[in-house]
């Protein structure tokens, strides 16, 4: 007969028990508005400001009782497959992998104008003409 460390009805209850907390979370989630980032937004900083402001009432209403990094998970389903892919672009470390504040900042730094560093045709043309 061979041992084990495990105790007869201890997964069962473990199981029970997270099935609860899975069952209030979801409850806790009904009716609410499910945070979504519309990548293809002409005004793309003022959409993730939008979507950010929605996902940090969740986190900090009905979802505030679970980690950050239960968090992170949230937010990598809300912002949809651009936002995945675009995230597994990133070289984050392993604990920067379990914090939100990296991916706010790498979403913002992405959605950010580029500034236009080349001349303007105005100024390219009144210098060739002078």
């Amino acid at each position: 007969m061979s041992e084990s460390n495990t105790v007869p009805g201890a997964t069962l209850t473990f199981v029970f028990v997270v099935k609860i907390i899975q069952t209030t979370m979801a409850t806790s989630l009904a009716g609410l508005p499910i945070p979504t980032m519309d990548w293809s937004a002409t005004d793309a900083p003022r959409a993730l400001a939008k979507f950010k402001e929605v996902c940090t009432l969740l986190f900090n209403g009905p979802l505030a009782g679970i980690t950050e990094e239960r968090q992170e998970n949230f937010l990598l389903l809300w912002v949809g497959e651009e936002g995945r892919e675009l995230s597994v672009s990133w070289d984050l470390s392993n604990a920067d992998i379990k914090k939100l504040a990296p991916y706010w900042e790498r979403f913002d730094k992405f959605v950010k104008p580029k500034s236009n560093l080349s001349s303007s045709p105005v100024q390219t043309a009144s210098c060739q003409t002078s």
